[in-house]
């Protein structure tokens, strides 16, 4: 909220008329243009800005990429081309535009045209490194019961705990979607900690870890870590290391838990608090 100045009102020549319960806001004109009500020891005066927007629009040629005309629409609402759209907002993907067009996240926003209208080929994108292929909206293979199949990850942090932590692990169940994570002190520790999740995990659900999903990380592939898995029949199955497209499910958790955890310590400045991340998390 902010507070309307009763003197830069008077200033422009409007008229302020107060009473127990209401203040009454008039125009030069005498004309009422506002009413506050008394609230909480405020006069409290809902309203929405009208004002029109400005919209800067370039047009590109389709020869040589050079502008061709740049202007400034004044309007409530700015039309262009997906393509451009896409270019404007720093080439994030089409169909997060076309989202936040149809779910009114953007004022005044109109894509001319439709998805099939979209260049196919970025130059920008293409050099800059975007996604190299798409990431699949929904999982290939989903399991029937709870421990059929666990994601899991491990996630390095920045900032070293009093105790020694530097590390967290992540145990996602791919049927329930619950999230079990762990600090660890060291990279190495992941075999001790995923012993105590199984143990754990297997007696409180009553069900056998049948396929255990990690990427190509070395902490997951010692000597020990795949005879221990051998010898409870788990099935490990490999991705490629730091492709976010197979392993998307553990990497998303991490990244998410990450950013809400650096968010909830972001107004503690202390070096105690930086290192209270583990709690957070």
């Amino acid at each position: 909220m902010n507070l309307l100045s009763v003197t830069h009102l008077t200033k422009v020549g409007a008229k302020v008329q107060f009473t127990d319960n209401k203040c009454e806001i008039l125009n030069p004109d005498d004309e009422l243009i506002g009413i506050a009500h008394f609230s909480d020891g405020l006069f409290r005066l809902p309203c929405t800005i009208m004002g029109i927007e400005p919209a800067y629009i370039t047009k590109h040629s389709g020869e040589d990429h050079g502008v061709d005309a740049v202007h400034v629409a004044h309007m409530t609402t700015a039309s262009a081309s997906i393509d451009t759209w896409h270019a404007c907002l720093r080439h994030i993907s089409i169909n997060s535009i076309f989202k936040m067009m149809q779910s009114g996240m953007v004022k005044g926003m109109d894509i001319l045209g439709s998805k099939r209208d979209a260049s196919i080929y970025c130059e920008e994108c293409e050099r800059s490194g975007h996604t190299q292929s798409p990431i699949p909206k929904e999982m290939l293979t989903q399991s029937q019961n709870v421990l059929g199949c666990v994601f899991s990850n491990v996630c390095e942090v920045q900032t070293v705990t009093c105790e020694g932590y530097q590390y967290f692990i992540t145990f996602i169940d791919n049927y329930s979607q619950f999230i079990t994570i762990h600090p660890n002190k060291k990279k190495s520790d992941a075999l001790k900690t995923f012993k105590d999740f199984l143990v754990k995990s297997e007696h409180q659900t009553g069900h056998k870890l049948k396929i255990f999903q990690t990427d190509g990380g070395g902490e997951y592939f010692s000597n020990d870590f795949i005879q221990y898995l051998t010898n409870h029949g788990i099935v490990h199955e490999k991705t490629n290391l730091d492709t976010l497209q197979e392993n998307g499910v553990a990497k998303h958790v991490n990244q998410t838990m990450v950013t809400m955890t650096i968010t909830m310590l972001e107004g503690i400045k202390s070096s105690i608090g930086c290192t209270a991340w583990p709690h957070a998390l």
